[in-house]
């Protein structure tokens, strides 16, 4: 485990600048169009998972949806699988590495919560998943207008979502590339 740790992303702290810069005006952010498509992707597949939940534990579906959400990004290299796909990661900026669980829970809650409303019903339900979606309509404008690309949850939870080139990400830029050229 030792070794691990030693060469591990998340002990390094490889973005110490972060915490000097304000989170709201700089300039450096992941590429807003991609970050739109990966929380779609992850969307997608809790989903199907939480229907499951659904069918065999319905009162669970709350709670595994906020830790489905918590775990997404809070563990590996702040990659859920749909910033992994398209080349993006997330960063707690006041410790300049990937985020810890509860930078996860709280970036995410929203997510959790509307999640965990496609399988509800009643009037609670409803308004909890209108006022997520508002919610997130507010945040993916955000995303999209402001320079640094921050969400509402990105400022709760002290976090930044940058582009992130590792190797997959490189072969498959390399792929398109080939297949634009024929």
């Amino acid at each position: 485990m030792a070794g691990l740790a030693s060469s591990s992303f998340i002990t390094a702290n490889r973005y110490p600048h972060l915490a000097k810069e304000a989170i709201i005006t700089s300039r450096k952010r992941g590429n807003p169009e991609n970050r739109f498509w990966a929380k779609i992707i992850d969307l997608l597949l809790s989903l199907p998972f939480l229907g499951i939940i659904q069918m065999l534990f319905p009162p669970l579906v709350l709670p595994i949806s906020l830790l489905y959400w918590t775990l997404i990004e809070g563990l590996g290299r702040g990659q859920s699988p749909g910033k992994w796909l398209l080349g993006l990661h997330t960063i707690d900026v006041l410790k300049g590495e990937s985020p810890r669980l509860y930078n996860g829970f709280i970036r995410n809650f929203t997510f959790a919560l509307l999640s965990a409303a496609f399988f509800k019903t009643g009037f609670i339900w409803s308004l909890v998943a209108i006022l997520s979606t508002v919610s997130l309509g507010f945040e993916t404008y955000f995303v999209f207008t402001l320079r640094s690309g921050v969400r509402i949850g990105d400022i709760l939870a002290y976090t930044r979502v940058f582009d992130y080139k590792d190797v997959h990400t490189q072969f498959i830029e390399q792929f398109l590339k080939k297949e634009e050229a024929n």
